[in-house]
Formats: structure tokens, C-alpha cells, sequence
């Protein structure tokens, strides 16, 4: 409905996975230093995460189209660029540029909890 409120469309990355609308007024921007990104693909994909910026590393950990990481270092092998991510878990390795959404440094939205 429009009442004059900005809203905001928003993911999860809890255990719940919930998503929806939520108002302007209850949405907090954070400044940050961090680089974040989304992973992308398929809505059915599993993504690999790996040990190393290459197809030859192992698959450390999987993850799914949406889930929010943070984004460090990249590395180019066989014409791809690697992005290294951290999970908000702790969970780390490499995914694939094809496979991952980076976003500007900037800002991450975060809804007060009380």
C-alpha cells in the first residue's frame, strides 16, 4: 500500500531464510568498510565455495542464490575472476565472479531487533 513510506525489500540469511517488504522507518543503514555480495545464479542452484581460486579446489562449503557474504581479495585463473568470501558463520573460500553479486563498498541495511 502506499502511505508515503519508503520501503524496502528484504532477505535474510538466518536459518529461517525469510524475506519480504519492510517499512522505512524500521530499516537502520550501518556504514561499513566491508565489500558484501549476494550469491547468484538459479533459483535451485547449489554453489561451491572452494579451498582455491581455481575449479581444482575442493568444495570447502556450499551455498545457495541469495546468501549474503562478506567480499575480500580477488584472483584470476583461467580467465576467471575468484572472489574470496567469508559467511556470516565464519565459513571461507572461493567463489566464481559468474556465481556471486558484489556490491559497492558502502552501506548494509540491518533491522533493530528490539
Amino acid at each position: 500500500p502506499d502511505s508515503g513510506l519508503y520501503w524496502y525489500y528484504l532477505r535474510s540469511t538466518g536459518k529461517l531464510r525469510t524475506e519480504g517488504w519492510v517499512a522505512g522507518e524500521l530499516v537502520r543503514f550501518n556504514s561499513s568498510n566491508q565489500t558484501y555480495g549476494t550469491l547468484a545464479g538459479s533459483s535451485d542452484d547449489v554453489i561451491n565455495i572452494r579451498s582455491a581460486p581455481s575449479l581444482k579446489g575442493n568444495v570447502v562449503h556450499t551455498g545457495v542464490v541469495g546468501d549474503l557474504v562478506t567480499v575480500g581479495r580477488s584472483s584470476r585463473d583461467a580467465g576467471y575472476r575468484w572472489y574470496y568470501v567469508t559467511y556470516p558463520n565464519g565459513s571461507k573460500g572461493w567463489v566464481r565472479e559468474d556465481l556471486i553479486s558484489v556490491w559497492p563498498q558502502g552501506c548494509i541495511i540491518t533491522c533493530p531487533t528490539n
